[in-house]
Parts: C-alpha cells; structure tokens; sequence
C-alpha cells in the first residue's frame, strides 16, 4: 500500500525554487511549507509536522544531521551529479533522491512513494 504524503516540508535556501516548487505541489493539492534553513525547517516542523521533507543537499549545511532531524521521510534534492547524489542519498539515510532540474512530475513521483519514517 501506498503511503499518501500530503504535508511537505520544502528546505532550499534558492527563494525562486522555494515559490515555484511550493506553488505546483499546493495545485496538486499538497500543504507546503517553505523555509530558507534548516533551522528555519526545524522549528517549523515542531508546530507543523510534515508527512515528508523535500531537502536541497547544499542548502542544508550539514544534510545527515538535517535528514535525520525531521522524523519524516526526506527526498534529497541537488544540482549534483546523479551517481553523486545517489552517494548522498544513501550517506544521510534519504528516502529518495531527485537531480535538480528537476520536472515536478519526478518530484511528485518520489512524494508519491514514500513510506512513513520508522
């Protein structure tokens, strides 16, 4: 059975990625909440926790220690090459990976299969 994600916590300090990855994903009915940080993310997450975490590797400082601090699945986003991403995705325990650009279809594709975090 398929996990339904419908709270997405968005984290990328790129503020035109934040508008427009946010504004496709609430169209096709998510809640997004969009931080700069991953301080921003965290205190965030507390009042408003979210069913999955959409995380830009650079953006994050150190990615482990912020994809393990959500207790949400995380979907690790980078202008990284693919066989690098895939390295980090699997170093900070990310549920799934997706190469920036990335179409929002890819994105809602790697939403749409997530498990809840353990």
């Amino acid at each position: 059975m398929r996990a339904v994600t419908k709270r997405v916590l968005l984290v990328d300090d790129d503020g035109d990625i934040r508008d427009s990855v946010s504004g496709a994903l609430e169209r096709r009915g998510y809640e997004v909440y969009a931080a700069a940080s991953v301080d921003e993310a965290r205190a965030a997450a507390r009042a408003w926790p979210p069913d999955a975490v959409v995380l830009d590797l650079y953006g994050a400082g150190d990615a482990e220690r912020a994809a393990r601090a959500f207790g949400a699945p995380v979907v690790l986003a980078s202008g990284s090459s693919e066989a690098y991403l895939a390295a980090a995705a699997q170093r900070v325990g990310a549920a799934a990976a997706v190469a920036k650009p990335y179409g929002l279809g890819q994105l809602v594709a790697a939403l749409e299969h997530l498990r809840p975090a353990a």
